[in-house]
């Protein structure tokens, strides 16, 4: 019996130490914007041709110098319309824009599409918990229909919109930086789905290609 005791005493530490590790926990339910038209290509160019705006005002000496900004072009469907995009947006705000790469600090933007492995089970665009429950509940207060048939197919619904729709197998990673003679003055990232079939929107033409990154479970 002695014996049983020390060994108790002796194992369970080490098995108090090994439920201290951490365990995978998924991240609370946020929300990501989705690319679906190029007015939300617009809707970023003006925020980050605000941003630049901002930057500009708050410096206290002449970032630009008198030689104003240049917007590095893109090509592709994409890169072109946000370059064109951008400049609009910058010279209606009263920033002088140059054609031409001259001294001037320079806007740029990268594009990296990210590919996830397809066809995953878990990767489910999930509605709102409860939200076809509550629909149903105000279709029954507003009509006055019993809630027999009505909450409970609102509740099936919540469980077949959990489980029935899919993520987009692609994102992008749009990075915007604002450089001066090597020097990054400004620079923010920022992250959207897109529809599979318009993944080569975001693809330069001939050889040059944005970054692709394929994420893969082992």
């Amino acid at each position: 019996m002695r014996s049983l005791v020390i060994l108790s005493a002796a194992v369970l530490p080490f098995l108090a130490g090994c439920s201290q590790a951490p365990k995978p926990a998924t991240h609370k339910m946020t929300y990501q914007q989705k690319f679906q038209a190029a007015q939300h290509w617009d809707f970023l160019a003006q925020d980050v041709a605000c941003q630049v705006v901002l930057f500009l005002n708050e410096q206290q000496t002449d970032v630009t110098r008198g030689l104003g900004i240049y917007v590095e072009p893109k090509y592709g469907v994409f890169g072109e319309a946000f370059s064109n995009m951008l400049i609009t947006h910058l010279t209606e705000a009263g920033v002088k824009v140059v054609g031409k790469d001259e001294g001037a600090p320079t806007l740029a933007f990268d594009v990296q599409v990210i590919r996830h492995r397809e066809s995953w089970w878990n990767r489910h665009d999930r509605t709102q918990p409860g939200f076809w429950t509550v629909i149903a509940t105000g279709i029954r207060c507003a009509r006055n229909i019993g809630a027999d048939a009505i909450i409970p197919a609102g509740v099936a619904m919540d469980l077949i919109a959990g489980t029935s729709a899919t993520l987009p197998e692609h994102e992008v990673v749009i990075t915007s930086s604002l450089m001066d003679q090597g020097q990054y003055l400004m620079r923010r990232s920022d992250l959207y789905y897109i529809d599979d079939m318009d993944r080569r929107h975001y693809c330069e033409p001939l050889s040059i290609t944005p970054k692709t990154l394929e994420v893969v479970a082992e």
